[in-house]
């Protein structure tokens, strides 16, 4: 007879909460403290947790879950995705949500901070009432606005040649000098070496530094390894090259300077050119 009625309460549970991920990963977040990335998982967990809390907390999650058509559109965003969740963490005081779907992980964070700040359940596991100064909606539709901006700073990049990558991430590692603790743990990390890794970190570190740091350090430090860049560019272009400094009469450099503005070529090209038509010539 127990088992029956066991079953019976798996079952309401398995109906109330219908498949539905977000809801899932935002029932879970309460009853545990547990962290988990499987739905399977999270959905037995839910199981052997009282129904009425199990009920209490759907009922929550329907009263409060945001519905921004904004977040609905940024599914396929990983790097949207990415940046809005390293900000949530940063400034709301949200214990650690998972998920398999990145974007139902978000969803499901969201939800539960606005349920924080505004619940008043008495459950067998509980937390403090998160205090919101701002509304967090509100907030997310800020962001998104100085992400598109941000996300402009790695436009110079060039994320199909891994070898800039990789000078991009090590100069990261031994410039980057301010240490700062980042509370989002599924966040992209420089030891993940793949191409796609490689993208995601650099991606990440940029939309985040202005917040991780101060802008003013992010603008110094984005001006510094552009700088860098534009250096180990021009020496790449001119590793075959040999610097020369030749004294010439003012009336030939006065020639070379009229060669030069004919052939719309710098000084050094149109010596180079004239020194090759000579040298085929002694062929």
């Amino acid at each position: 007879m127990a088992l029956e009625t066991e079953l019976s309460k798996e079952d309401r549970v398995q109906d109330l909460l219908d498949g539905n991920l977000r809801a899932i990963t935002f029932i879970y977040a309460y009853l545990s403290n547990k962290q988990c990335l499987g739905t399977d998982e999270k959905i037995n967990f839910i199981k052997r947790s009282p129904y009425e809390n199990v009920e209490q907390l759907h009922k929550l999650w329907i009263d409060v879950k945001s519905s921004l058509p904004e977040l609905e559109r940024i599914s396929k965003n990983q790097r949207l995705m990415n940046f809005l969740q390293f900000l949530i963490y940063k400034n709301y005081d949200a214990k650690t949500i998972l998920a398999e779907d990145s974007h139902i992980q978000l969803l499901a964070l969201i939800d539960f901070v606005l349920a924080q700040s505004k619940r008043k359940l008495k459950l067998t596991i509980t937390e403090a009432p998160i205090k919101l100064e701002k509304d967090i909606e509100q907030e997310i539709q800020n962001y998104l606005e100085k992400w598109y901006a941000f996300a402009k700073n790695t436009e110079w990049i060039k994320f199909k040649d891994i070898e800039h990558m990789k000078w991009v991430i090590n100069y990261i590692e031994q410039k980057f000098k301010v240490i700062t603790e980042d509370s989002f743990i599924a966040a992209p990390r420089p030891t993940d070496t793949s191409n796609k890794g490689m993208i995601s970190y650099i991606q990440y570190f940029f939309d985040t530094l202005p917040y991780a740091t101060n802008p003013d350090y992010a603008e110094n430090f984005f001006i510094k390894i552009k700088r860098a860049n534009s250096q180990r560019k021009y020496r790449n272009e001119n590793a075959d090259r040999v610097a020369s400094n030749y004294m010439l009469r003012k009336d030939i450099k006065i020639k070379l300077k009229e060669i030069s503005k004919k052939e719309r070529l710098h000084l050094n090209e149109t010596i180079e050119l004239l020194i090759e038509q000579a040298h085929s010539r002694l062929k």
